[in-house]
């Protein structure tokens, strides 16, 4: 499901002219890199694994509603 999101919002950011969905795209991949980091490793604490799946979420977010203030302030068109 996280790599689909992942594709997803790599295509936006493809089609996009502003630059936030990289940031999003760079922040979710770092969140999937956790998954591959825990199939790896097996033995990686639970709690580890939770913290790092939650940190990343934040400044995903963050950087989306940033994004979109900015762009609507600058009267930018949405993704076509």
């Amino acid at each position: 499901m996280d790599v689909t999101l992942l594709a997803g919002l790599l295509l936006i950011a493809l089609r996009s002219s502003s630059y936030w969905p990289l940031w999003m795209v760079a922040f979710h991949l770092v969140s999937v890199t956790t998954h591959v980091a825990t199939i790896a490793q097996p033995q990686l604490s639970p709690l580890i694994y939770f913290a790092l799946q939650s940190f990343w979420s934040l400044p995903l977010l963050l950087v989306m509603v940033a994004g979109i203030r900015l762009d609507r302030r600058a009267g930018l068109p949405a993704v076509s």
